[in-house]
């Protein structure tokens, strides 16, 4: 990663990546990315990872920046994983680093989790987060999420509600920098 920015800076404009769309995550990370460490390249947008890893792969563009579908290209060796965007290295790839680990203050989380409306009596709230634990403990939901490339983690309903403020505002702050609506 650390040559990727060098070049980059050395070549303003020069570098053209793939982001699975304008707004994503994949998106605002790498421009996020790009004013930290003061370089300019080029983003060109796709709809997806199945079309922005093709467009990599066939040379249209320098780098992608998608979601973990790039994980069978990078089995198969096609690929390079070269950081991630997590505040966390992926337990599949010790050795790729992120980029908090490479100095930067660039990170995003993007997490699925399930909610419900408003005023859900506790009882109800208390039940389904027990259901969705133990289908969480599952081997096998463990061995599809491992083979998907999803770090598996359990959050309580609490903790939830804080991870989703701090991942909006976050979100807020690189909408307001790249000037989206």
């Amino acid at each position: 990663m650390e040559e990727f920015i060098a070049y980059a800076k050395a070549n303003p404009g020069k570098i053209k990546y793939a982001h699975t769309g304008t707004g994503t995550v994949n998106h605002m990370a790498m421009d996020s990315l790009a004013r930290e460490a003061g370089v300019k390249w080029v983003p060109i947008s796709y709809r997806g990872g199945n079309e922005a890893l093709p467009a990599l792969l066939g040379k249209h563009v320098d780098a992608a920046s998608t979601g973990a579908d790039w994980a069978p290209y990078v089995a198969s060796g096609e690929l390079r994983l070269i950081a991630t965007f997590g505040s966390s290295r992926y337990k599949s790839y010790p050795n790729v680093p992120t980029f908090v680990d490479l100095g930067y203050k660039t990170w995003v989380g993007s997490f699925a989790s399930i909610v419900g409306p408003k005023g859900i009596p506790g009882p109800i709230v208390e039940k389904l987060h027990g259901a969705l634990r133990e289908a969480m403990n599952n081997p096998e939901f463990a061995r599809v999420a491992k083979n998907a490339q999803i770090e598996v983690a359990h959050s309580d309903p609490a903790q939830l509600a804080k991870d989703i403020k701090a991942l909006d505002e976050q979100f807020a702050l690189y909408v307001k920098e790249l000037g989206l609506k």
